[in-house]
C-alpha cells in the first residue's frame, strides 16, 4: 500500500498541481462563456451599414484611404479634412483614425469589416475587465459576474453597433490595459517591474490619443496607491509617487501636444452661455440620467435632447441629487465592509465626470456610450453583491439557489435579448433616423437628416417636409435653411433657392456647400458677375471639395475663359475622381477640339463610373459629330440600356440609323 507524502492534516486536500490545474481550467471556461456572451448579442450588427457619422468619418475621408496622411492624423483634429465651421473642432482621434485606416485598406469601404472589428474591440474589453478584476479583488466568481454584467448591459449596445463610437471601446481597452500594468509594478522581479512601467507608458499614450476621457487615469491611480493598494503601509510616499508619476508626466505632455495641435484644449464651446452655476446644475441632472440608465436601461436611443436652459431639467437634478446621497451612503457601506469594491464608486464618478460638463459637450450632451468605460465601477459593486447574496442562499434550501440562479439567468438572457433587438437600429440612415425620432421626436438635427434620406431617394416633397419641421424645432438652422435652398433650386424658384442659402450663411459665415450653392443658383439665373465671388470663395474655404472646383470650371468655361477651366476641372479629378469632373472636362477639350482629350476623359469616366448614363451619352454625341457611326449606336444603345427613357439618346440614335448623324456638339 503506497504511504500518502502530503504534510498531515491536508489528506483531504488536492495537490498543488491538480489544484493549479483546476484553476486555469476554471480561468479558460469562465473566459469561454464571457466571450460567448460578449459576441453573440452582437451578431447581429455585423449586417448594418454605415449610419450618420459613419459616412464623412469613413467612407468620404481622405486621411485614412492610405497611410500617406499619417501627420495630419496626428497633428489635425478628425474634420481637418473637412472645411469650413466643421473643421474647427476639439474632435482629436488619432487612434480611432489609425484604426480605421487599417480596416480601409485591409478591406476597403466595406461595414461588415468595421463592425467586426468593433464587436472583436469589444470582447477584448470584456476579457480585460475579468483579468483585471481578478487581479483587484482575488475572486473568480465577482470577476465572472462583473464582467458577465459589463457584456450584456443594454447601455453599451451603442458604443458596439456605432462605427462612429468606437472611441469608447479603444480608450477603455487602452485604459483597463494600462490599469492593469500599474497593478503589476510593484510586484516580480525587477525586470518584470520596469516591463510593468513600460507597459504602462505605451498603453497610457494609446488611451490619450484614444479620448480625453483617459487624462482621468493619473487621479484614479493615485487615489488607489494611497488607499486600496495592499502594500500602501509599507511603501514611502516617494515609492508611490514614483509609481504614478509616469502617468501624471504623460498626461501633462497631452495637455500640452492638445494646445499645439487644437490651439486650445478645447477650442469650441457649444453652449458659451453656460456659467458655473448652469455648469453645476448641468452636471448634477447629467449625474441623475447617467444613473437612472444604469440602472434602467429600458428606453434607449441614440439621441437626447438638451435643453436650451438647464432649469427645464429641475427634475433630473432632484434625481442626481438623491443618486448622488446614496452613493455617499454606499461608498461608506462598502468603505466599512469590503473596502477595496468601493473603488467601484470612484472609479464610476471619476471616468465620467469630463462628460458632465455641458459648456463643452457636442450637442449630443447625454449619451449612452459615454457609460461604457465608467460602468465598470457599477459592475464590480454589481459582481460583488451578486457572489455574496449567493453565499447567503447557497446553504439554504435548494429552491432558495434555484431562485438565485434563475433570476441571474433572466437578468442574463434579458440583456442579451435587449441588445439583439437593438442592434438593427443602426441598419442603415433610414432605419437608424427613423427609430432615433420615435424615441426623441424633437431631435431637429435627426430631422434634417431624415430629409437628407429622402432626397437623396428622390422623394423630394418628404424631405422638404423634414426640412422645414427642422426649422421649426431650431429657426436658423444652416443645414436646414441650404437643404431647402435646394429644393428651390431643383424647382428653378432661383431667387427663393438664393434667398435660403444667403440665410444659411448668415447662420454660419464659413458654411462652403451653402457658398458652393449660392454660386451655382446665380450661375442658374445667368448672373456670372455675382456667381464668381461666391465660387472663389468656396474654393477659398473649402479646396478638398471637387465640387467646388467643378463649378468655378463651368463659371469660366460660361465666361469664355477656356484654359482656366481645363485647369478647374483638372483640379477636381487630381482631388477624387468624379463623373462631373470628367465629363465637365470632355465638354472643355471639345469646345477647343482637342477631341482625342474630350474621348478620353468620357471613356475615363464610363471605365470608373460604369452605372453612370452621361459619360456614355456624351460619348455617344460625341462619336456621331465624329462620324464614328458604329462606335456612336454602341455608346447609345447602352445609354438605353441604363436609362430607357432618355431622350437624348434616343433623338441622336434615331437620326444615326437614318444615316443623319447629329450635328451638335455635346454639352
Amino acid at each position: 500500500m503506497a504511504s500518502d507524502l502530503r504534510p498531515p492534516g491536508t489528506a483531504g486536500t488536492p495537490p498543488l498541481a491538480g489544484r493549479v490545474g483546476s484553476s486555469r481550467r476554471c480561468t479558460a471556461l469562465s473566459m469561454l462563456f464571457l466571450a460567448v456572451v460578449a459576441v453573440a448579442p452582437y451578431l447581429n450588427s455585423l449586417r448594418n451599414g454605415f449610419v450618420f457619422d459613419d459616412w464623412n468619418q469613413v467612407v468620404h475621408n481622405p486621411y485614412i484611404r492610405n497611410f500617406h496622411h499619417l501627420r495630419l492624423i496626428f497633428l489635425t483634429g478628425v474634420w481637418s479634412y473637412r472645411a469650413g465651421f466643421e473643421a474647427v473642432s476639439n474632435y482629436y482621434r488619432p487612434v480611432m483614425m489609425v484604426g480605421y485606416a487599417l480596416c480601409y485598406n485591409l478591406f476597403g469601404p466595406r461595414a461588415f469589416a468595421f463592425h467586426l472589428f468593433s464587436v472583436l474591440l469589444n470582447l477584448a474589453v470584456v476579457l480585460l475587465l475579468y483579468n483585471l478584476t481578478l487581479r483587484m479583488f482575488a475572486s473568480g466568481p465577482v470577476a465572472v459576474a462583473a464582467a458577465g454584467l459589463f457584456a450584456v448591459h443594454p447601455i453599451h449596445s451603442e458604443a458596439v453597433d456605432w462605427i462612429a463610437a468606437v472611441t469608447e471601446l479603444e480608450v477603455a481597452l487602452f485604459f483597463l490595459l494600462t490599469f492593469r500594468f500599474y497593478l503589476g509594478i510593484g510586484q516580480g522581479s525587477p525586470g518584470r517591474r520596469w516591463l510593468a512601467r513600460l507597459g504602462v507608458g505605451a498603453s497610457f499614450v494609446f488611451a490619450l490619443l484614444s479620448k480625453e476621457q483617459a487624462i482621468m487615469l493619473p487621479l484614479l491611480a493615485t487615489v488607489y496607491e494611497h488607499l486600496y493598494r495592499d502594500d500602501r503601509d509599507i511603501t514611502t510616499r516617494v515609492e508611490k509617487g514614483l509609481r504614478y508619476g509616469l502617468l501624471w508626466l504623460l498626461a501633462g505632455g497631452y495637455i500640452i501636444l492638445r494646445v499645439a495641435v487644437l490651439k486650445g484644449f478645447a477650442p469650441v464651446t457649444v453652449r458659451p452661455n453656460f456659467g458655473p452655476v448652469e455648469i453645476v446644475l448641468g452636471a448634477l441632472a447629467l449625474i441623475g440620467e447617467y444613473l437612472w440608465k444604469m440602472l434602467w436601461p429600458a428606453h434607449l436611443s441614440a439621441f437626447y435632447v438638451f435643453p436650451k436652459s438647464v432649469y427645464a431639467l429641475a427634475s433630473w437634478m432632484l434625481v442626481g441629487a438623491v443618486g448622488l446621497i446614496l452613493c455617499g451612503i454606499l461608498f461608506a457601506i462598502l468603505w466599512k465592509v469590503a473596502r477595496p469594491f468601493s473603488f467601484g464608486v470612484i472609479w464610476f464618478f471619476v471616468t465620467l465626470a469630463p462628460v458632465l460638463n455641458a459648456h463643452w459637450m457636442p450637442e449630443n450632451v447625454f449619451s449612452e456610450r459615454y457609460l461604457y468605460l465608467p460602468s465598470a465601477g457599477f459592475c464590480w459593486i454589481v459582481g460583488w453583491c451578486a457572489v455574496k447574496l449567493w453565499e447567503m442562499v447557497r446553504r439554504r434550501s435548494i429552491l432558495e439557489r434555484g431562485a438565485l440562479a434563475a433570476a441571474a439567468g433572466l437578468v442574463l438572457a434579458a440583456g442579451m435579448a435587449r441588445i439583439f433587438a437593438r442592434n438593427p437600429d443602426w441598419k442603415d440612415d433610414l432605419t437608424f433616423y427613423r427609430r432615433t425620432l420615435r424615441a426623441s421626436p424633437t431631435a431637429y438635427t435627426f430631422h434634417n437628416n431624415l430629409g437628407t434620406v429622402y432626397w437623396q431617394q428622390g422623394k423630394v416633397a418628404a424631405a422638404e417636409h423634414e426640412w422645414k419641421e427642422t426649422l421649426k424645432l431650431s429657426p436658423g438652422y444652416a443645414y436646414a435653411l441650404h437643404n431647402l435652398g435646394l429644393v428651390m433650386r431643383r424647382r428653378k424658384q432661383y431667387a427663393r433657392a438664393a434667398e435660403y442659402f444667403q440665410a444659411a450663411l448668415r447662420s454660419q459665415t464659413d458654411y462652403p456647400d451653402a457658398r458652393l450653392q449660392l454660386g451655382r443658383t446665380y450661375l442658374d439665373m445667368g448672373l456670372l458677375e455675382k456667381a464668381q465671388p461666391e465660387l472663389e470663395a468656396a474654393v477659398h474655404v473649402d479646396p478638398a471639395n471637387p465640387s467646388v472646383w467643378n463649378a468655378l470650371g463651368e463659371l469660366y468655361f460660361k465666361q469664355g475663359r477656356l484654359n482656366q477651366s481645363l485647369k478647374q476641372f483638372q483640379h477636381s479629378l487630381a482631388i477624387r475622381p468624379n463623373v462631373r469632373g470628367y465629363c465637365d472636362l470632355g465638354v472643355a477639350e471639345v469646345e477647343q477640339q482637342n477631341y482625342a482629350g474630350a474621348e478620353e476623359a468620357f471613356l475615363k469616366a464610363e471605365s470608373d463610373f460604369p452605372r453612370s448614363v452621361r459619360p456614355r451619352l456624351m460619348l455617344g454625341l460625341l462619336y456621331a459629330n465624329r462620324r464614328q457611326n458604329a462606335k456612336a449606336v454602341r455608346e447609345l444603345r447602352s445609354v438605353l440600356k441604363l436609362d430607357p427613357g432618355n431622350a437624348q439618346a434616343k433623338s441622336a440614335l434615331s437620326q444615326l440609323v437614318a444615316r443623319k448623324p447629329g450635328r451638335a456638339a455635346p454639352r
